[in-house]
């Protein structure tokens, strides 16, 4: 597992803190988060549906088990990443009073492990089907760039070794115990906003967001600051995708997303983390209006145009484009000017002058920090570029718009 996808699941175990770990079919640990979750399990416990993961012909997807204790309900997620490995969760419960039987821990964990079992199960988020299969299919997409592949439902009877289908490649889902608002209306918004952002209206998108500011969000913890990040991590997953299906590159909007989760979980409020969730829809919002505005590119031009967005802020060259393409340099550089009608060297100045212009006005950075931050030699050569484009001076600008 290369140290990329180790970073994301990283990032997206600290967001969410539901633990999971990553293993192949001989029970051989390949990840897992925390760090002692696997040596809890019995690696012979889910020997049933492990078995039946290695066939062929079974579904790319998430498995989720239902575990009924007394008149309580336990999902544990599966997910098969591909012939290799799978990703098993802890099991999650859909209400505060939820209690796991001692036949499950006998079962499941290694004698010793119990108490400490226990207290971490406790102590995660309420979940309910829908939020399982999205968290893992999010481990699934970090692991393979890949998305699920259908959703299967089996319910463990009370003779715990035994998992009978029920309900195949179908999702009920059991109402929790958190309260989503008006359920109808937040779903409504969301799925609207989904659709607007895979279409790329950034206007339309700007308005949905105004009318979801009324709706709570997902109640997943007690806690109001930890709630939020899990709201942002999950509903920027689903945001994430929209913009795939609105022909954003997956290595693009995965990395704007890990970023996203990275800068999110350092911020100290609610309301903070609300208004970042937001900029970051309209980003990906953006992101996809970008991409139709690049439709009949060569893949490589956009594969390029891509890697200067998400660089700007550090000191890239053509080398380094150039490697990320596949293509020699003569090529690249030919194909990039057919298309854009421009240099890859002026390409990605004119983008540095354009976030220039940008934070002269949104933020408080001096002259100099903004010519260090967009990686310009000195102040003089940003000030000389940036007269050359907008004609006047950066602090003639900033003087003008205050």
């Amino acid at each position: 597992m290369d140290s990329k996808v180790k970073k994301a699941l990283d990032n997206l175990y600290a967001m969410i803190r539901v633990p999971f770990v990553i293993q192949n079919y001989s029970g051989e640990c390949m990840a897992s988060y925390p760090p002692s979750f696997h040596d809890a399990y019995v690696t012979d416990s889910i020997a049933n549906p492990q078995d039946t993961l290695k066939e062929s012909n079974y579904p790319l997807g998430v498995t989720i088990m239902e575990i009924t204790q007394f008149e309580s309900f336990y999902y544990l997620g599966i997910c098969k990443l591909d012939d290799e490995c799978y990703a098993v969760s802890a099991p999650v419960a859909t209400d505060d009073n939820a209690q796991l039987s001692a036949s499950f821990l006998d079962y499941f964990i290694q004698p010793g492990y119990h108490k400490e079992y226990l207290t971490l199960i406790h102590s995660l988020p309420k979940f309910d089907i829908t939020q399982l299969v999205n968290y893992l299919s999010m481990v699934k997409y970090i692991v393979k760039q890949e998305n699920i592949d259908g959703v299967n439902y089996y319910k463990l009877s009370s003779n715990i070794r035994h998992i009978e289908a029920t309900d195949k490649d179908t999702m009920v889902q059991r109402e929790g115990s958190y309260d989503y608002g008006n359920t109808y209306n937040y779903e409504h918004y969301f799925n609207r906003l989904c659709a607007v952002v895979e279409h790329g209206d950034v206007e339309h998108t700007k308005q949905l967001l105004q009318s979801m500011q009324q709706y709570p969000n997902i109640q997943f913890s007690d806690n109001q600051l930890q709630n939020s990040k899990y709201d942002l991590a999950f509903e920027l997953g689903e945001i994430m995708h929209a913009a795939m299906d609105g022909g954003v590159s997956s290595q693009h909007a995965m990395e704007l997303y890990t970023t996203s989760i990275q800068e999110a979980d350092l911020l100290t409020s609610a309301m903070s983390i609300y208004n970042y969730k937001q900029k970051c829809i309209l980003q990906f919002c953006y992101l996809v209006a970008e991409n139709k505005t690049y439709a009949g590119y060569r893949t490589s031009t956009v594969m390029a145009i891509h890697y200067i967005e998400s660089h700007l802020y550090q000191p890239i060259g053509i080398v380094d484009i150039v490697s990320r393409c596949g293509l020699n340099r003569n090529s690249l550089s030919e194909n990039f000017k057919k298309d854009t009608g421009t240099t890859i060297h002026q390409f990605m100045m004119d983008k540095r002058l354009a976030r220039a212009h940008y934070l002269l006005i949104n933020s408080s950075l001096s002259l100099t920090e903004i010519s260090e931050l967009l990686c310009f030699s000195n102040q003089s050569h940003f000030t000389s570029c940036y007269r050359s484009k907008y004609g006047c001076t950066p602090k003639q600008y900033r003087n003008t718009r205050q």
